[in-house]
């Protein structure tokens, strides 16, 4: 009894040390990132989990992170303040399974906000965690996470290899959820790759038949499990490779399968993003009137469920049938909307 109450007086002793400099985290990740590098190089002994929680202080993170994630879409503000309130708990208490996750919640904050290399620290630091712990599968996941981050900065080569080292992992694990989930983000990497390097037309080619053939290979292990979501979602992406080759007619009938089912699901959020898909599709195929109805559409429901995020680029899109039908008044009003939003 006496050992047990001395390695707890001893926890606390360390506990209390730190509370000051789980504060200043909250506003400076400098400083986060040496208090945790504090807990990971002390001399208290933790398991897996770190020190064994008290299930009130477990709930409560769970329950910050939950809000936050809740409050993604209404206050960016409020969801970054249950993050480190849930980070605080988690340092305090020297759980390192929980500083990991709350750390990657705030890399996901990072990533919503495009800080990138705010949210390229975090990941680091949860996968440094995660080597401590030898969770094989929690690296992968923070490795496919740096395969975005870098994918969005338009790094390829950067990205290419941490998506792959998480293939790698899935692979072994024969996690078929996680290998589809990746071979997608592989798929969007290589039809994006003109936007990082310089590519002639022969290697645009080649980039897009390789993006299709991750998109298929996806398809096919989501397939595996009855994943309607993510079969639709790689039917999108093809689609929209498709469009980059110029053959909106293939791409027509890619998208309209995925339509149906996020339809028939009554899924806002997956209707919203094919329509924006199908207007494009449209645009190429110079059906304008079918190409504005298709963008009118997904705005408006973006608008109701208040699914904005990257909805510039629909006003931009939206532009460009308005513009092709001679109706300049509304070309003009929606690319002004573009242009405000991106600045």
């Amino acid at each position: 009894m006496r050992q047990i109450f001395n390695k707890i007086s001893y926890t606390l002793f360390y506990t209390c040390l730190l509370i000051p400099a789980v504060k200043s985290p909250a506003q400076d990740l400098n400083s986060l990132t040496k208090t945790i590098d504090f807990v990971l190089g002390s001399e208290i002994t933790l398991n897996e989990t770190g020190v064994i929680m008290a299930s009130a202080d477990s709930l409560k993170i769970i329950n910050y992170l939950s809000e936050a994630s809740r409050q993604e879409r209404i206050n960016s503000d409020s969801s970054r303040s249950y993050i480190l309130k849930a980070l605080d708990i988690a340092l305090r208490e020297k759980s390192l399974k929980l500083i990991s996750l709350t750390v990657q919640d705030l890399g996901d904050y990072y990533m919503s906000r495009e800080m990138y290399h705010e949210a390229m620290s975090c990941y680091l630091k949860s996968i440094t965690i995660e080597e401590k712990r030898k969770d094989d599968l929690r690296i992968a996941y923070l490795n496919d996470d740096l395969g975005m981050v870098y994918y969005y900065m338009e790094v390829f080569d950067k990205s290419l290899s941490y998506h792959q080292k998480a293939l790698d992992i899935y692979q072994a694990h024969h996690d078929t959820t996680a290998i589809a989930r990746v071979l997608s983000h592989l798929g969007s990497l290589h039809s994006s790759r003109h936007f990082c390097e310089t590519r002639n037309e022969e290697e645009k080619l080649i980039d897009f038949n390789t993006a299709i053939g991750y998109f298929e290979k996806s398809i096919d292990q989501y397939s595996l499990i009855g994943d309607g979501r993510g079969i639709a979602n790689g039917n999108q992406n093809i689609a929209a490779v498709y469009n980059q080759m110029a053959k909106p007619e293939t791409a027509l009938d890619y998208i309209r399968k995925s339509i149906d089912f996020y339809r028939q699901i009554n899924d806002p959020e997956g209707i919203a993003g094919a329509l924006y898909t199908l207007g494009k599709t449209y645009y190429r195929l110079t059906d304008y009137e079918r190409s504005i109805q298709s963008f009118k559409e997904s705005e408006r429901i973006g608008l109701e469920h208040n699914l904005t995020g990257g909805i510039q680029y629909l006003y931009e899109a939206i532009a460009m049938p308005y513009y092709s039908t001679g109706d300049f008044k509304n070309a003009y009003e929606y690319y002004i909307k573009y242009m405000t939003i991106r600045d």
